[in-house]
């Protein structure tokens, strides 16, 4: 082969070769430029994802928070109710006792007024009986009143008489 040829195909390869190291130099910095891009990328990808991290804890954090107060409060609310059932029992025994002892002093006066009523009936019972006696005895009285009447006229009488027969014997 011609020298010439060969010099001219070697010059040719060279230019190739050098425009492919040219092409690959491009491509190498085109790949930095990108790797440089990318990370550039990842980064401020990174710095986002950690902020809407960041923003998720937050609210995370602020609704514990409300979570907190919101258990806190239903706590108080809890104990408070507690107390107020514990307030309402303690007024119901105290209402049934009441209303117990109630009970019990008006069937003690229930059963003491009907005592007394009965004891009221029997004593009208015995206030007929002995009124029925009083005027039998009465009618009895007025009977003997009149008697011993009759029977003091009657010695009256006798002693007008012995008193005038004494009298004529004394004279």
């Amino acid at each position: 082969m011609d020298p010439r040829k060969i010099e001219d195909e070697s010059n040719s390869a060279l230019g190739a070769l050098s425009k492919l190291n040219i092409a690959i130099s491009q491509a190498k910095a085109s790949l930095e430029n990108l790797k440089k891009e990318e990370s550039e990328y990842l980064d401020l990808r990174e710095i986002k994802a950690k902020e809407r991290v960041s923003n998720v804890l937050e609210e995370t954090k602020d609704i514990q928070n409300e979570i907190n107060l919101l258990s806190s409060d239903i706590s108080k609310f809890i104990i408070y109710f507690n107390d107020f059932i514990l307030e309402i029992n303690n007024l119901k025994e105290l209402t049934k006792n009441y209303s117990d002892d109630l009970l019990k002093k008006f069937e003690d006066g229930e059963k003491d007024f009907i005592d007394k009523l009965n004891f009221l009936k029997e004593e009208k019972e015995k206030i007929k009986l002995n009124k029925i006696k009083l005027n039998s005895i009465k009618e009895g009285l007025d009977k003997q009143k009149s008697v011993l009447e009759t029977d003091r006229r009657v010695l009256e009488d006798k002693r007008a008489a012995f008193d005038r027969a004494w009298n004529e014997i004394k004279k």
